[in-house]
């Protein structure tokens, strides 16, 4: 597009120069790749910005969904007699879910530094399809457990890397009000895949091979690859088919968190301050509570009322169906609330937070104490599914902060996260040595409970919604949220560019 005079740029990465207290200039326009003569670069339906979270959703179903793929051929092949060495060879790999736990802990900071350091777009993209790749050749090497090891390690660091790159995205791509919807809805990926992982795996194992749905969703994540590649770019000022409508009112809401890295992190007063302890607290709390419900329900329910869940059937799928819901919602609502500056930011985070973690941890200090299995299965999906609000509390809470180093505490705070899910499971045993004593049981879903309540006190007293002192240059700390421009509000200026 022609310069009009009105902006410049100067900068020699295409990041403006700010002229005005929120800063944002017109850009030369990057040229046309040569797909984008025939097709347009984003889902025709909606803007840029939903292109990318859509994308992201689909990405993360992708990955999600791989992790059944294991699950279900173990089902697959204990149905077969003992003698058949195939089944013996899947049987062995029981413990492949604690590594690729361990690996999503160990990427969750390198994770969020990639994606400060380099494009998050890139680092996201070659997550999900080295996860892609990797699952295909998983099936080619079950006899070879020692590779069959370092494959699922390797998997599930690619994984791992996804959440923090997300959040480095959402740096240059969310605009203030619209943070919680444009996260919650790439979230919500996750359990799209799980819940689509369990229909697709449970389907192609029992109608063809349990190989196959290793290929399918191998495929899958690499013609998705091909898509992210060309709809989504590090930044919308990169973007050639943007429209200067589009850019202007990411770039004006954003401000400066929409420019360059500065070069150094200042990790000292990151690992000092309140409101990151506060996301970590929460995050803690939060991954203990999903951790003891994932390992613990089913003996809980088959101990104590003789019930067993059937992993393939509609009980297995109905939480992730709520939890979606439940995401969405929230994500609308939370920024509802903030555009009408109903609630400020920071009330709104503890709002969600103390809703999600205060019903999450009645239903598990209750859950001991009821008599029936169908009493009991209403409360694990009220906790589950109510766990979905918390997103547009805590997690959110990452970009509300301190966007520009969003990636890095997200690693950090999904480091201490996957550090409970290792530790749930151990520290439960030494408890539940007798799953026929309701007590034992009592101790056990109390404490999450417990953990929970007080972690929404905790979060109540340190968390806020603010830009934090030392996240952003000095004018940027003083910007107040009635100065940032509604997207329709743009139009007659954005004509005039």
């Amino acid at each position: 597009m022609p310069n009009s005079g009105k902006y410049k740029r100067t900068n020699e990465d295409n990041s403006p120069e700010p002229e005005s207290q929120v800063p944002f200039e017109a850009f030369i326009r990057p040229p046309l790749r040569a797909i984008d003569k025939y097709a347009e670069s984003k889902i025709s339906w909606l803007s840029h910005r939903y292109t990318v979270a859509v994308m992201a959703f689909l990405g993360f179903a992708v990955i999600y969904g791989t992790r059944f793929n294991l699950m279900m051929a173990r089902m697959y092949f204990d149905k077969i007699k003992p003698e058949n060495e195939t089944r013996l060879h899947w049987s062995t790999a029981n413990n492949l879910d604690s590594f690729s736990l361990l690996s999503n802990l160990v990427a969750q900071l390198p994770g969020g530094l990639l994606a400060y350091k380099f494009p998050a777009n890139k680092v996201f993209g070659l997550g999900v399809v080295c996860s892609a790749v990797l699952n295909i050749l998983i099936p080619m090497v079950t006899e070879r457990q020692k590779i069959l090891v370092t494959f699922y390690f390797l998997q599930g660091f690619a994984q791992g890397v996804t959440i923090p790159a997300l959040f480095g995205i959402w740096r240059f791509w969310s605009p203030t009000f619209e943070r919680s919807k444009l996260t919650t809805i790439a979230l919500s990926g996750m359990y799209a895949g799980m819940m689509l992982g369990t229909i697709i795996c449970e389907h192609l194992s029992n109608s063809i091979h349990p190989t196959i749905m290793f290929i399918f969703f191998g495929l899958l994540g690499i013609v998705w690859y091909g898509f992210w590649y060309w709809l989504v770019l590090e930044k919308p000022r990169n973007h050639p088919t943007i429209t200067e409508q589009e850019l202007m009112y990411i770039e004006k809401s954003l401000g400066e968190s929409a420019k360059h890295q500065v070069p150094c992190i200042p990790w000292i007063k990151i690992m000092t301050s309140l409101p990151v302890f506060a996301i970590v607290i929460a995050t803690f709390c939060q991954k203990w509570s999903y951790y003891t419900l994932g390992y613990y329900q089913s003996r809980f329910l088959r101990h104590t009322f003789s019930f067993k869940i059937n992993e393939d059937g509609l009980i297995a799928i109905l939480p992730y169906i709520m939890m979606i819901i439940i995401l969405l919602l929230g994500g609308f609502l939370s920024d509802l609330l903030r555009q009408k500056r109903i609630l400020s930011t920071t009330n709104v985070r503890k709002f969600f937070l103390c809703v999600s973690f205060i019903v999450q941890g009645v239903c598990l200090l209750y859950l001991p104490n009821v008599h029936t299995a169908p009493r009991a299965l209403l409360l694990i999906l009220g906790c589950k599914a109510m766990s979905g609000f918390a997103v547009s509390g805590f997690i959110v809470n990452h970009l509300d902060i301190a966007p520009r180093y969003a990636s890095i505490i997200m690693g950090i705070s999904n480091t201490v996260g996957f550090v409970a899910g290792l530790a749930c499971p151990i520290l439960t045993d030494l408890m539940t040595f007798d799953q026929t004593d309701k007590g034992v049981w009592s101790t056990v879903f109390s404490s999450a409970g417990g953990l929970l309540i007080a972690g929404a006190v905790l979060y109540v007293i340190l968390s806020s919604g603010q830009l934090q002192s030392w996240a952003e240059p000095k004018r940027e700390e003083q910007k107040v949220l009635s100065e940032i421009p509604e997207e329709n509000s743009l139009r007659n200026d954005t004509k005039e560019v």
